[in-house]
């Protein structure tokens, strides 16, 4: 997650006394997944709290996804080279 989001906060630029932040909360039935995770520094968790980044009048930097292994993205940068290949324009 440190990596994906740069080291630091989603929501601030922060990059000290940094937490993980659900973004929707588990007790509003959020899941502990890649999609619903991300770098927050204490203050901007705390100011969060129990709310969801809209209801907390907040915005994330950046959406969070799931990370690819390096494998598969050096395969679908190989693909997309072939497909511009074998359709120049």
């Amino acid at each position: 997650m440190l990596r994906r989001d740069a080291n630091q906060c989603q929501y601030s630029g922060n990059r000290k006394d940094l937490t993980i932040d659900h973004i929707i909360p588990r007790s509003k039935g959020g899941k502990h997944s890649w999609n619903n995770v991300v770098i927050a520094c204490v203050a901007c968790n705390s100011r969060k709290g129990n709310k969801t980044p809209t209801e907390a009048g907040m915005t994330l930097a950046n959406k969070p996804k799931a990370p690819i292994h390096p494998a598969v993205a050096f395969a679908d940068l190989f693909w997309q080279q072939q497909k511009v290949n074998l359709n120049p324009e």
